[in-house]
């Protein structure tokens, strides 16, 4: 190819940028300009499609860009380095170990969860921010008084130790009330992701409304349903669980539970904005950012990422990406993880 040849439109590297406005790994594959992803240094696909799911989040890459470089050490560190040079040059095999190096539990010879990596991770940079600070104690699961929770939640965000909490955060309020003696009881869970079962279509009222999609599961998720819990007054297994949104971060992962269902392949579909009003008042438009594909079963298959640039989608295999017309707007029987970002007012 020569210089003054133009290159193909699919191959414009140059004109690619991340959410930020820093151009893209400009690389040469095959003798071709192209995009770069991240090289799979063994068994780790999972790995590099939850670091590529995460710089395209604009909050988390905005967090990381932003850190003095002084300040940083052990995976922070590792993170940091990482986001500001992959939208420049190559990111080394070398710096890729360096980060799989602080999740030995998840590298055990087998494939790992992109899943399990991304919410390990961020307990560890939590864990970084946190150290020789003040530690707020874990919320308490009960509370009967709403504002009681609300000024402990305002307490411990304010308290500048855990950062990525205002980026990644859910409060689900859990309602447990015993059918037969009416007690009640309210449970507060603070998260980083909200991990959603799919629905049968035998559970979806309106069987047109299949193939499910990601409201289907939030619907689904946020019903009341029967558990099988005893209560505790009158022994009796009659007990209705009500969950509700109190609190979400600015960035919001989706975890879908394939290998809870009874087919890992249920085509789900997957919506570029989410109104999250609909199930939070105060929460707003969010807009999806990227998203993570498996294939293959729970112990083994690969993973491969979606996420959206400036200009354009894009698909990351590994080393290689490919840049996508647009979102596939369409059912996904291997979507497993989604990040949406809260769109400006």
């Amino acid at each position: 190819m020569s210089a003054e040849e133009p290159f193909p439109l699919d191959r414009i590297a140059a004109l690619l940028v991340n959410p930020e406005g820093k151009r893209l790994t400009y690389e040469f594959l095959e003798g071709k300009p192209g995009i770069m992803g991240l090289w799979n240094i063994g068994l780790s696909c999972y790995m590099n499609s939850a670091l590529n799911s995460l710089y395209f989040a604009a909050p988390f890459y905005q967090y990381f860009s932003n850190l003095p470089k002084c300040s940083t050490k052990g995976l922070t560190s590792d993170i940091s380095f990482f986001a500001n040079i992959y939208g420049e040059k190559t990111v080394s095999k070398t710096h890729l170990r360096a980060i799989r190096r602080h999740f030995p539990e998840l590298h055990d010879g087998s494939m790992g969860s992109a899943y399990e990596f991304i919410l390990r991770l961020l307990q560890v940079l939590d864990e970084e921010a946190q150290e020789s600070r003040y530690s707020p104690p874990p919320l308490s699961p009960y509370r009967r008084d709403d504002e009681i929770w609300k000024n402990e939640l305002e307490r411990r965000m304010s308290a500048g130790c855990r950062p990525l909490h205002d980026i990644f955060s859910v409060v689900v309020e859990e309602v447990l009330s015993c059918q037969i003696c009416k007690i009640s009881s309210i449970r507060y869970s603070y998260l980083r992701s909200l991990s959603l079962d799919i629905p049968s279509a035998e559970s979806i009222e309106n069987a047109l409304s299949f193939p499910a999609s990601i409201n289907t599961c939030l619907s689904d998720f946020l019903s009341e349903r029967s558990i099988n819990a005893r209560c505790c007054i009158c022994k009796c297994k009659t007990r209705t669980i009500k969950r509700s949104l109190k609190h979400i971060g600015t960035a919001l992962i989706i975890h879908l539970q394939r290998y809870h269902s009874a087919n890992p392949y249920t085509e789900v579909t997957v919506p570029e904005s989410l109104n999250m009003s609909e199930y939070f008042p105060e929460a707003g438009e969010y807009s999806l950012c990227s998203a993570i594909l498996h294939r293959g079963t729970v112990l083994s298959g690969h993973y491969t990422c979606y996420a959206r640039t400036s200009t354009s989608w894009m698909l990351f295999n590994d080393r290689l990406a490919y840049v996508l017309p647009q979102w596939p707007n369409q059912a996904l029987e291997s979507s497993t993880l989604f990040i949406y970002v809260k769109s400006a007012s």
